[in-house]
């Protein structure tokens, strides 16, 4: 099941975070994929993901399971237009097979595993390659549907 939420009905607890400001003109503009955002108003985060969809980051314990800091958030006075709602990222991590280069991302929207395709990708999100965990199994369950863009 997706957990869709209006933007207009999010209320968090701070999360004390840092970020730098967009300027009025790339405010008007809506994020693109791996750009992360909030409100100057209001502690959540979200990311813009491949398919172009806000994804809410629910909270500390999933937001530094894939970066190690506040740093390249922008805050954007209003992005309601470019997002009406969004969608979870609930339990998102970065995994890898020890006997694969193959790095995915935990996608609660699937119930799977997404393969970020290259580092071109991975960087472009700005995750952090200390946070990749490696394990001995094969990483699975894993969808067809790859963090592509």
């Amino acid at each position: 099941m997706t957990l869709r939420i209006t933007l207009a009905a999010l209320s968090l607890a701070v999360l004390g975070t840092t970020a730098a400001t967009a300027d009025s003109e790339s405010s008007a503009a809506c994020p693109a994929p791996g750009q992360r955002f909030k409100s100057p108003t209001s502690p959540a985060i979200f990311l813009v993901d491949p398919d172009n969809r806000a994804r809410w980051i629910p909270n500390e314990t999933v937001y530094f399971s894939l970066w190690e800091t506040y740093d390249g958030i922008v805050i954007l006075n209003d992005f309601s237009a470019c997002f009406g709602s969004f969608t979870n990222l609930n339990g998102a991590h970065l995994v890898k097979s020890a006997s694969s280069p193959q790095v995915f991302i935990w996608d609660s929207r699937y119930g799977a595993y997404r393969w970020i395709i290259n580092e071109a990708v991975f960087n472009k999100y700005a995750f952090s390659w200390r946070k990749v965990r490696v394990q001995s199994a094969t990483v699975s369950p894993v969808t067809t549907e790859r963090w592509d863009f």
